[in-house]
């Protein structure tokens, strides 16, 4: 046992080097402490997977564990080549970093459905990208259509992912694939409100919607000129010039102002900033992104903020054959097992049926 553990030790530190290679090793600090994204954290564990040649345990997809822990993981459950159980579906996460929060619904359906998380590009990434909901939709496409040439396909975006993956699934259809089912988890559908500044409406969403009363103050403080939660970040220039830069929407400068940064700064800081520029790109995707025609089967889970400002009846105009199921949660609770149970029974029946009926016509 104590050879396996220095074993997977060296092989920790060798894909580190290669997913992580401008952040020192540090075995006993989390994630977050080392200032790693879930993105990132994600790399990591996929590049384990290929040099180990096993699926690892969902575990490891905590943003609280260290890599000494994902070694203990590693040596208890002692990882041996499994293929995942269930019928196949792609998972598309938005630009936030939801990994883990992924990883929780997949194993609320281990044995049922072998998810597949598609990987989203990084702040390396420019803007013009990152903020383009067709573009990244492409990516998700060509890897579709590597893992899985043939064959129905099922698909779940969560967040902004959700307009990603429709998105992918239209354009599949285009390519004469057939989707036997897509289902979108709490993704938002903005109006047409292109002119609103972004930062105006990022503002004036938790006032609207069914946010926390804490929530709604912050915004209304930050609508007023008062310091709100963008207190968060320090009054020093680089902070007070990447705030800037989002006020008017120079989404290209900031980002490369935080990635000239992250290195120097602190992780809070870099954390900080990057919420801050997703929500801008993520806002500027969905203002500029209309549904695309999709006759594949679709499921809508909406948590609060999403049955808040009629985007529940906005996606129900957009696709007629939509199947709604509203739960009652936060959009990051919505996958505790209580809330999970809301939705499963509907999101089985979507992504099994179709092959169901192909088991039957064989």
């Amino acid at each position: 046992m104590v050879g396996e553990g220095v074993r997977l030790k060296n092989v920790m530190k060798r894909v580190w080097a290669e997913a992580l290679p401008d952040v020192p090793y540090r075995a006993d600090a989390t994630w977050d402490e080392i200032g790693i994204d879930s993105l990132k954290a994600f790399e990591v564990v996929l590049r384990l997977e290929r040099a180990l040649g096993a699926r690892l345990p969902l575990e490891l997809f905590t943003l609280d564990n260290t890599p000494a822990d994902v070694v203990r993981i590693l040596v208890r459950h002692a990882p041996a080549p499994e293929p995942p159980k269930g019928t196949p579906a792609f998972l598309v996460p938005g630009l936030w970093g939801s990994v883990p929060l992924l990883a929780k619904l997949a194993q609320g359906f281990e044995g049922q459905l072998a998810f597949h998380i598609c990987k989203m590009p990084g702040l390396e990434t420019p803007a013009r990208t990152l903020g383009d909901v067709g573009g990244l939709a492409e990516s998700v496409v060509r890897e579709i259509q590597a893992r899985q040439p043939e064959g129905e396909i099922g698909i779940v975006g969560y967040s902004t992912g959700g307009m990603i993956a429709c998105e992918a699934a239209s354009r599949l259809e285009r390519l004469g694939r057939r989707v036997s089912g897509l289902c979108i988890l709490d993704s938002p559908l903005p109006g047409r409100v292109e002119n609103f500044a972004p930062w105006l409406l990022e503002t004036m969403l938790p006032i609207l919607s069914r946010s926390s009363s804490r929530a709604r103050k912050t915004a209304a403080l930050r609508l007023l000129g008062g310091p709100g939660e963008g207190s968060g970040l320090p009054r020093d220039l680089e902070s007070l010039l990447f705030l800037f830069y989002l006020r008017l929407g120079l989404l290209e400068p900031a980002r490369r102002l935080l990635l000239a940064g992250r290195d120097r700064r602190s992780a809070e800081w870099t954390s900080a900033c990057r919420r801050r520029l997703i929500v801008r790109l993520s806002l500027r995707g969905a203002l500029a992104w209309s549904p695309p025609p999709c006759r594949a089967p679709m499921l809508l889970v909406a948590a609060d903020q999403v049955q808040g400002l009629g985007q529940v009846e906005r996606w129900r105009e957009a696709y007629p054959q939509i199947e709604v199921v509203e739960v009652s949660a936060a959009h990051a609770k919505m996958f505790e097992p209580a809330k999970l149970a809301r939705f499963k029974p509907a999101l089985l029946r979507l992504l099994q049926a179709g092959t169901t009926d192909t088991e039957t016509a064989s």
